[in-house]
């Protein structure tokens, strides 16, 4: 049987035993295919993350505002609050330590204890000469170097090897022959016999029976990515815009696809997307400005100019589908987390294309949103396309598709109550 030491970093990275990957090894522990052992330090800096996490993310701080706020008023709301509040910390780290008890117990994890002839004498000399896991910039790495030492006694003990799961470059870097360090993704990997069973032709062929609603989604999470105005602002050093949209989206995926992980049915592969994504933004022209201080106003003498920006992103795509009967079927999509706010600044491109809309001509037309009710306002502008072709108006609530019009023109969305919101305010500054 494998024996296999999984490092904090791991357990920290994978949201503990909730992430797909470390949840196949301990699935695979479990069926007694390969042997976990955790050692004492490495088990006590596991416990104090959860402890750090639960007191981070529990949200009891969160339930002591509700009490001071107008909710706390309202009957039926009381009762709930204070049901809320009888919540503490304490008792939330005892359940969840619990529960990762009942983890460690299903797959079987070995623990193991620190003892007296652990050879802290080597442990020191390798602090002396920088030795791994010692470094020029991580030199007090005691922890680890005793976990690699317990390892290596219940190695020799026990006359096997252990595979060392690590994202720690100076656990990758240690040299032992007792100790064999790999990659998490090629581990896991080499659990099951999914990848060779489903090859990358049949995974191709199902991946593409669902494309469109993948990249849809996909999309549906982009745009909510660049859905924010002060982006423009700050990235093209201006203080207002009159509107931005995404005009077009381009997505190209990576291959292969690598094989994660299986849970309850399900298999779990992961992909990468790179996308591109053209962004109008609307503004005047702060070149042209000037401050009229009688009028204690602003003045621009090309009212409208239109920037071209392009947000370029490679997110990781994680696909599970279900597995029976060596047939595959889309269950769900779940893409990255939402990047940062210096992640979306970093990604936008200035294209170089400007436009100027001195005299614009252009029609109105009204559309009501057929998949989320939107009242929304089409602005049809001169010729700049090639025509014959149709382009997809898309609404800028829900970002869904809501009719097609010829390519011949340009189109611009606004929402009715955004489009009233900016009359009745220009009114107010006459």
């Amino acid at each position: 049987m494998i024996n296999v030491f999984i490092d904090t970093s791991i357990f920290v990275n994978e949201g503990f035993v909730k992430g797909k990957s470390i949840a196949t090894i301990f699935q695979a522990a479990q069926e007694e295919k390969i042997h976990i052992l955790m050692p004492d330090i490495t088990e006590h800096e596991i416990r104090r993350h959860l402890r750090e996490e639960v007191e981070k993310n529990s949200g009891v701080k969160s339930v002591e505002k509700l009490k001071k706020s107008y909710m706390y008023a309202v009957d039926e709301l009381r009762t709930y609050i204070e049901k809320l509040m009888e919540i503490t910390v304490g008792a939330l780290v005892v359940s969840i330590e619990k529960e990762f008890d009942r983890q460690l117990k299903r797959a079987h994890v070995e623990r193991i204890a620190l003892t007296k002839d652990l050879d802290f004498i080597g442990i020191v000399e390798d602090y002396k000469t920088l030795r791994s896991p010692f470094s020029a910039k991580k030199n007090r790495e005691f922890p680890d170097a005793i976990v690699l030492k317990q390892l290596e006694n219940w190695c020799k003990t026990h006359n096997d090897k252990c595979i060392i799961l690590s994202s720690d470059a100076d656990l990758k870097n240690y040299n032992s022959e007792w100790l064999d360090y790999k990659e998490l993704p090629d581990f896991v990997g080499s659990l099951g016999d999914y990848e060779k069973l489903i090859s990358q032709e049949k995974l191709k062929s199902v991946f593409e029976s669902s494309k469109d609603f993948i990249e849809k989604s996909i999309q549906d999470w982009v745009y909510e990515q660049y859905d924010d105005d002060t982006l423009y602002i700050n990235h093209l050093l201006i203080e207002d815009i009159h509107g931005s949209y995404i005009n077009k989206m381009d997505i190209e995926w990576d291959e292969p696809f690598r094989w994660i992980g299986k849970e309850r049915g399900s298999l779990f592969y992961k992909t990468y997307a790179y996308i591109t994504a053209s962004i109008v933004v609307s503004h005047p022209d702060y070149d042209t400005g000037y401050y009229d201080s009688e009028d204690g106003r602003w003045f621009f003498i090309d009212e409208k100019v239109t920037d071209y920006l392009e947000g370029r992103i490679r997110v990781p795509v994680t696909l599970e589908y279900l597995y029976a009967d060596e047939e595959m079927e889309l269950e769900s999509i779940n893409n990255d987390e939402d990047m940062s706010r210096t992640e979306v600044m970093e990604s936008l491109v200035t294209t170089g294309k400007r436009e100027y809309d001195d005299d614009e001509s252009f029609e109105i037309d009204y559309e009501v949103c057929p998949h989320c009710n939107a009242e929304v306002i089409v602005y049809e502008y001169d010729y700049v396309g090639n025509g014959g072709k149709k382009e997809d108006i898309v609404c800028p609530k829900c970002h869904k598709v809501i009719c097609n019009l010829e390519e011949a023109s340009y189109y611009r969305t606004e929402l009715f109550e955004r489009a009233m919101e900016t009359t009745i305010n220009s009114a107010t500054d006459i």
